[in-house]
């Protein structure tokens, strides 16, 4: 029997006998909204990023296709496979992506990696544009983590709005760990 075999086998011994001491329950009155959309917009444009409320995708497509001239976009379908070469997705300029979940008390949205189309490029573009659906907006983080399923994927994120840090000198940057901008489109229609 190797090292390793023993030390696990003698805390298995010693634990087999071990009085097991329950959980206390956990209980919590969490920040509840009467208005999750006017709260959850309220937040985002706080934050820096633009809120639009429209009643279908279709206006979300629209509003990418008007985009100016010269402008790179990408829509993510979610649950695609993408295959992106890296220089790309640092030419993107806008991307689009389906967020799962949108917490009012924050302002963060849920991006699961399978709605990504890579890891990177919420990250890289200049400015993000999230898409999530009204019945999906909630009103705290506790319930926002009852609805996401961390072991179904490796990865995802919580994002709110665009890039920010500052230094010490109170200098704060818009941009320097990611988008510049972030617009957020509520629709109303269930997705």
């Amino acid at each position: 029997m190797s090292a390793r075999e023993q030390i696990l086998e003698a805390v298995t011994r010693a634990n087999a006998n071990r009085n097991r001491t329950a959980l206390p329950a956990f209980s919590y009155t969490a920040i509840q909204y009467t208005d999750l959309v006017a709260q959850f917009t309220e937040v985002l444009e706080r934050i820096g990023a633009a809120v639009t409320v429209v009643d279908s995708l279709l206006v979300v497509k629209q509003w990418l296709q008007a985009l100016p001239i010269g402008k790179t976009s990408v829509y993510i379908q979610p649950n695609l496979m993408y295959s992106f070469d890296t220089a790309y997705l640092y030419q993107v300029d806008v991307a689009a992506m389906h967020g799962t979940i949108a917490v009012a008390e924050n302002g963060a949205i849920w991006l699961p990696e399978s709605n990504m189309g890579n890891r990177m490029l919420p990250f890289s573009t200049q400015q993000l544009v999230l898409i999530i659906a009204q019945q999906d907006i909630v009103h705290n983080m506790q319930e926002a983590y009852q609805y996401i399923d961390t072991s179904a994927q490796g990865y995802g994120v919580f994002i709110a709005g665009p890039s920010k840090t500052a230094d010490i000198e109170q200098s704060l940057v818009i941009g320097a760990h990611g988008p510049i901008a972030m617009q957020v489109f509520i629709i109303k229609q269930v997705l």
